[in-house]
């Protein structure tokens, strides 16, 4: 499956990568707690591969999505779902191939706000077990989301060195209710932000660079709460998430005949998922009666504090060398 990012606008889809994935046939979507990743043929949602310019930016700590890029970042998608060849592989499941947005050869920019609101969201319903014990909360759950698509592009040099530039503004509030009798609070006040500059040098070589940072953190409330009378009853307990990085890749490509062509990459990716609180030193304690609901107590707030800071450095050499109807 091929399709442009002007194409989806069209359709009625959540604008994210995942969601594109879902329109390849055979795809459904994983368990919402992996964070309901496409899943391709039976293969896990940890076992995808995702590509963006040719980098791989998938998870490398479990393999579960990748970098948060946002939609508008994006010109075209390709989900291979069979039969791809070597250059995509270090993948069991399925591959999202990815091309970011580049400068053309007049200057564009375009404004845009998307709003999701809570009010005008249904919810869905609590899940008990047989005993009329609370398994899972949903009914009071709310998150709300706002964000600015700032878009800049155009040529620096006619014709020669182009230049795009995307601002990403992100905000998401969120209450979570758990089945553990906690609420938690939660902030994300990010700034994405993306850029892309390609120079053409001659006919025959060229050279493009794409950086973007993901990284955001997220601030976290956590709460006793009272699922049966939905009442809190305990101080709030900050936490704090970071996660994402800064990520680049820079691309030479030589043709040397018509027949001939050389590319070369480098691409360095950072992923962050480090979670604190000042309770960090606080013992972890759960309660339960007859292996039901296993209910928080004592002061503390992240169940396993730590930092998770992870690179990827990727080097690439490709040849292509055309005879008449074959490539090799």
């Amino acid at each position: 499956l091929q399709i442009s990012e002007k194409e989806i606008d069209k359709l009625p889809v959540r604008r994210n990568v995942n969601a594109v994935a879902l329109l390849a046939p055979g795809v459904i979507t994983g368990d919402a707690g992996f964070g309901e990743l496409p899943s391709f043929g039976g293969a896990s949602v940890a076992e995808n591969i995702f590509y963006l310019n040719g980098l791989n930016i998938t998870n490398p700590r479990n393999g579960l999505g990748g970098s948060e890029v946002p939609f508008e970042f994006f010109k075209d998608f390709q989900i291979k779902t069979g039969g791809y060849s070597a250059e995509f592989g270090r993948s069991t499941g399925r591959v999202i191939n990815s091309v970011s947005k580049t400068g053309t050869t007049e200057w564009q920019s375009t404004f845009s706000i998307i709003y999701n609101p809570n009010a005008l969201a249904s919810n869905s319903k609590d899940v008990y077990n047989s005993e009329g014990d609370l398994v899972v909360s949903n009914r009071y759950d709310e998150i709300n989301q706002s964000e600015l698509n700032i878009q800049v592009g155009g040529p620096i040099i006619k014709d020669k060195l182009f230049i795009y530039v995307l601002l990403n503004p992100q905000w998401t509030d969120s209450t979570n209710y758990q089945a553990d009798w906690t609420q938690t609070k939660s902030t994300n006040d990010a700034m994405f932000w993306g850029t892309s500059i390609n120079w053409l040098i001659n006919d025959k070589n060229r050279i493009d660079f794409t950086a973007f940072s993901d990284q955001a953190t997220i601030k976290n409330k956590i709460s006793d709460w009272d699922p049966y009378e939905n009442e809190i009853y305990s101080a709030a307990r900050p936490s704090e998430n970071d996660v994402g990085g800064t990520s680049a890749i820079l691309k030479y490509t030589a043709n040397f005949t018509d027949n001939f062509s050389m590319s070369a990459m480098w691409g360095q990716a950072e992923f962050n998922n480090s979670e604190s609180s000042n309770l960090d030193n606080n013992p972890v304690i759960y309660y339960t009666e007859d292996g039901a609901n296993f209910i928080q107590q004592g002061d503390w707030a992240v169940y396993q504090p730590g930092t998770s800071k992870d690179k990827r450095t990727a080097y690439r050499l490709d040849f292509d060398w055309f005879l008449g109807n074959h490539r090799l």
